[in-house]
């Protein structure tokens, strides 16, 4: 296998991976509001980012790197209740994603 074959690949597992986590964030995301507990879905959207940051940086693609780093960022101060799950919070997540 060739390395252009062997970047299409990566980057094809790539897409079809952040596609399902991208799908799961959104529903996660729009669930967050109505959540009496949040933090496991706070601790599973974190995840998802996490899994996608650490991907786009192996393939070198600094600019989805930089969004779930900041997405990340966020949800930490909302893990830690540094900040509020307001609903403008939960739209500029949903915009990251």
């Amino acid at each position: 296998m060739s390395a252009g074959d062997m970047d299409r690949t990566l980057i094809r597992d790539f897409l079809l991976e952040s596609n399902e986590l991208v799908e799961q964030l959104d529903a996660d995301l729009v669930g967050l509001e109505h959540d009496a507990d949040p933090s496991e879905r706070l601790d599973a959207i974190f995840r998802a980012l996490h899994t996608i940051k650490g991907a786009a940086s192996f393939l070198n693609m600094s600019g989805v790197t930089d969004i779930s780093h900041a997405a990340e960022d966020v949800l930490s101060s909302l893990r830690e209740g540094d900040a509020p799950i307001t609903e403008p919070v939960i739209d500029a997540l949903l915009a990251s994603v």
